[in-house]
Formats: structure tokens, C-alpha cells, sequence
């Protein structure tokens, strides 16, 4: 089975900015989808993953991951185990 290899994140939330931090988040990954940047079927980090880098709390980055969830640019797909 091929494994896809997450796409590299650079970028980080400003906390002293005005705009909640959930919503920087929420702002650049729409971003980067809308840019083509992130195509369609782009495997990005782990929940885990991403809110260690972003020096957030799950609940926060699943705030930021609501919105694309819902409108259906973004797929959850669970657990995918480890080998």
C-alpha cells in the first residue's frame, strides 16, 4: 500500500494578533486550498500533529477544522493506525 507523505507546515499563528488564533488557522488553510496549493486529496499532518506545531490545544485547531469539515473542502478519515 502506498503511503502519502504530509504536506510540510511553515507556517505559524500570531497569538498577539486581534484575530483569534482559531481563525488564523481556520484563514490560511482556506488559503491554501483555495490557492491550488493544497489540491484536492492533499494529506495533511495529524490533529496531533498540527496542534504541536501550531502550539495549540486540540479543541482550538478542531474549532479552526470545523468549518472546512462541514463545508466539505476538508475529509477526516479516523485513525489510520501505524505499521
Amino acid at each position: 500500500m502506498k503511503r502519502h507523505i504530509p504536506v510540510q507546515i511553515e507556517w505559524h499563528p500570531d497569538p498577539a494578533q486581534a484575530v483569534p488564533v482559531y481563525r488564523q488557522i481556520l484563514e490560511w488553510m482556506y488559503g491554501k486550498m483555495e490557492s491550488g496549493e493544497w489540491p484536492a486529496g492533499t494529506r495533511l499532518p495529524s490533529q496531533r500533529e498540527m496542534a504541536r506545531h501550531f502550539q495549540v490545544n486540540r479543541s482550538t485547531l478542531n474549532q479552526a477544522l470545523k468549518p472546512l469539515l462541514e463545508a466539505g473542502v476538508l475529509q477526516g478519515r479516523g485513525s489510520q493506525g501505524r505499521s
